[in-house]
């Protein structure tokens, strides 16, 4: 999961809440944020002035803390959106499950095992509509949960330089 992640889940919960996308200085904010940044850096890169950024940025956090229902500050916004990034990720499993039946899913322990061949792994998770780095995140959240082996981490990033 990168910035760019981050911000597409940032700009999809707004579209979805407000009818309106990101503002280019909105995500460039958030970009900031994700890396850390103050706002005064943030604000010499983009060339306005610190009080400027942080009346954009006190905007966007009230707007997103009334559309997740929590609350929403420059401290906790890495945070909140993971979750929502993993919760949107389970609620896309969840949904393929419902569409394919769900007699045809086993627990993870016994579709995973190390019978397995790294590119059959990944083929099933892209079949169920996961993007390369979402398939990636999902190994090393099982390999991190000790669900899988470790030895299934970064094979995606392999079979992505071989294509």
């Amino acid at each position: 999961m990168n910035s760019e992640d981050l911000i597409q889940i940032t700009d999809q919960l707004l579209y979805e809440d407000t009818g309106r996308h990101l503002t280019h200085l909105q995500s460039q904010i958030l970009v900031g944020v994700i890396d850390r940044q103050s706002y005064r850096v943030i604000a010499i890169a983009h060339d306005c002035t610190e009080g400027h950024i942080r009346d954009v940025a006190y905007k966007l956090w009230k707007q997103l803390a009334k559309t997740l229902n929590e609350p929403v500050s420059k401290v906790n916004i890495v945070a909140i959106l993971k979750r929502t990034y993993w919760s949107l990720l389970n609620a896309k499993i969840d949904n393929k499950k419902l569409e394919y039946g769900i007699e045809n899913f086993q627990p993870v322990s016994k579709c995973i095992n190390p019978k397995r061949s790294h590119a059959e792994i990944i083929s099933k998770l892209t079949q169920i509509g996961l993007n390369p780095d979402q398939v990636h995140d999902v190994l090393e959240f099982l390999v991190t949960s000790e669900l899988i082996s470790p030895q299934y981490v970064g094979c995606n990033k392999r079979e992505k330089k071989e294509q």
